[in-house]
Order: structure tokens, then C-alpha cells, then sequence
């Protein structure tokens, strides 16, 4: 009996550990593939960024339209802008409906941001209104604890914190990512089950 108790233990705990593996396994897919999407963006590697976002969004925002967005906002010469330290603070269990995978993903990074927006005579008094203004619109748009200036650089530097649903057919790899951005929740509606909307 006491032998029958310790087998079925063991085979618990195998079952355990294969579960666990599992689960990791699956994660650091997620993981892999979503460091390689945001290397693609900070690389600049617009049109290879898109093949990581899932096909559906293209439904509703042409690929061609969104490459062109991102070119138009990385090579703005009014503005130097810069992604660094992008990290994935988290990847939920994935969840299957509707015969597809979704995981949800919060990463965090930082923007670094130069206005070239200054006048050739700009006196102290229009550079600190321009600064306020603009301080004033990134924390209505991050968060007054998100933005910080360098005064002497003129340097902008943005906390971001986002929401990603990873999506997958077979929860095991070929992981695909919808970005939850709040200025498109009519889009993520359409694009999202019922049960998921609440996170955005």
C-alpha cells in the first residue's frame, strides 16, 4: 500500500513538472518572439516588424499605411526619437477561445525624445513656455510621474508601460502580437473576444 501511495505520488510529480515545462516552454517563446518584434522597431526594420503583428489587424489598418506611419514618425526631422530599454514585466497563462491562444504581455520601456522645434532667436522666455507646453502634452499623454526633461540637453525622457495580447493558433509558438493602444479601442473590439476587453 505504502508503495502504491509513493507511485502515484511520483507520478504526480512528473506530471507536475511536465506541466510546468510546459507552461515555461510556451512563455519563453512569447518572450523570444517579442524581443525580436521591438528589435525590429529599434532597428528601424519597419516592414519586418508587421509580420510579428497579427494578420488581422491588417483588416483594419492597411500594412502599407501603418509602415508608412512608422517611417513618418522615426525619420521626422523635427524630432530624434529613440526606444531604449524595452523590458517584458510580465506574460500571463495563455488562455484558449475560439480555437486560438491569447497570453497577456506588459512590457515597459523608454522613449527619448528631442524636439528640433526651437527658433534660431529663441529667447528664455518662449524656450520656457515651449517646454511647459510640451511637458504639459506628454504627461496628459503618459503621466506626470512618466516624463522627465533635461533641461540642459532639452531632452524628453518617457516611462511607457503597454498592454500586448500574444496570439497564437496551437499556444505553442508562431506567436503573434496586437498591441492595446488606448487611442484604438474600436479597432481592438473588433479584433478581440468578449471575454478579453476588459483589459483594455
Amino acid at each position: 500500500m505504502n508503495m502504491l501511495k509513493q507511485g502515484f505520488l511520483f507520478i504526480c510529480f512528473l506530471s507536475l513538472s511536465y506541466t510546468v515545462a510546459f507552461s515555461q516552454e510556451y512563455k519563453e517563446k512569447i518572450e523570444s518572439e517579442f524581443n525580436e518584434y521591438l528589435n525590429t522597431i529599434i532597428d528601424k526594420q519597419f516592414e519586418k516588424s508587421t509580420e510579428y503583428l497579427t494578420p488581422e489587424f491588417f483588416n483594419r489598418i492597411p500594412r502599407k499605411i501603418l509602415i508608412q506611419a512608422m517611417q513618418e514618425t522615426f525619420n521626422n526631422p523635427d524630432v530624434q526619437f529613440e526606444i531604449v530599454n524595452p523590458k517584458i514585466l510580465s506574460i500571463d497563462d495563455s488562455i484558449k477561445i475560439d480555437e486560438k491562444y491569447y497570453s497577456l504581455l506588459i512590457y515597459s520601456n523608454e522613449f527619448k525624445v528631442i524636439f528640433n522645434y526651437a527658433e534660431k532667436d529663441e529667447t528664455s522666455e518662449r524656450k520656457n513656455l515651449r517646454t511647459k507646453l510640451t511637458l504639459l502634452s506628454l504627461e496628459n499623454s503618459f503621466g506626470a510621474g512618466n516624463v522627465a526633461h533635461d533641461q540642459k540637453n532639452d531632452l524628453y525622457t518617457i516611462q511607457s508601460e503597454k498592454k500586448v495580447y500574444a496570439i497564437s493558433q496551437d499556444g505553442k509558438d508562431e506567436w503573434k502580437f496586437l498591441v492595446l493602444e488606448r487611442d484604438q479601442k474600436a479597432t481592438l473590439q473588433k479584433l478581440l473576444p468578449q471575454e478579453l476587453l476588459q483589459n483594455l
